[in-house]
């Protein structure tokens, strides 16, 4: 019985500690249809499907307004060229870089 109850306490905090299990769907800024962005996006969209992981693609107006919906919380991920973020305005630094792309 103590191994029991040990096991399941074990399962909640480990469960807490870690903050569960990683997202299924990620929402991801393009650009412009028919934009760069845009079809980079489709391409990753489809290498993480096959992956498993769902992929909702949302079209903007580009790299300022990708930074800002990273912002608002709207978007997961989003493309955006160097040097746009100094021209949008982040007081808690949500937005961080992965990748660099050329």
């Amino acid at each position: 019985m103590v191994g029991i109850l040990l096991t399941i306490v074990l399962v909640v905090v480990s469960a807490y500690l870690w903050g569960g299990s990683p997202p299924s769907k990620i929402v991801f800024a393009t650009g412009q249809p028919g934009g760069v962005y845009d079809s980079f996006g489709r391409e990753y969209q489809k290498r993480l499907g096959a992956q498993g992981l769902k992929v909702e693609l949302v079209n903007t107006a580009g790299s300022v307004d990708n930074l800002r919906r990273i912002i608002e919380g709207k978007v997961d991920i989003a493309f955006a060229q160097s040097g746009t973020y100094q021209v949008v305005n982040d007081p808690q630094h949500k937005v961080s870089g992965l990748a660099a792309i050329y």
